[in-house]
């Protein structure tokens, strides 16, 4: 579901540096990650969200590389939840 929405709307306003995209994109990505229990990519997605808002695009860069990767292991860790 958040994977579905937040990730792919978040990883498309990074490539076009959409600074306000990024914004609203990390903020759901965060708070949905939260309630998940997803310390990790809700950590993430807070700090992506302030980079945005700070203006700071190389900082975006480096986190946003750092986003497939924790997206990844975040649905593994779900995925062990459930079994």
């Amino acid at each position: 579901m958040w994977g579905a929405i937040s990730g792919p709307r978040l990883a498309l306003a990074l490539a076009c540096g959409d600074l306000a995209g990024v914004r609203t994109a990390a903020h759901a990505l965060r708070g949905i990650a939260g309630n998940l229990g997803l310390a990790a990519l809700a950590g993430l997605g807070g700090a992506i969200e302030d980079a945005a808002l700070a203006g700071a695009g190389g900082r975006l860069e480096a986190l946003g590389r750092r986003l497939e990767p924790c997206v990844a292991d975040s649905l593994a860790r779900l995925v062990a939840r459930r079994l």
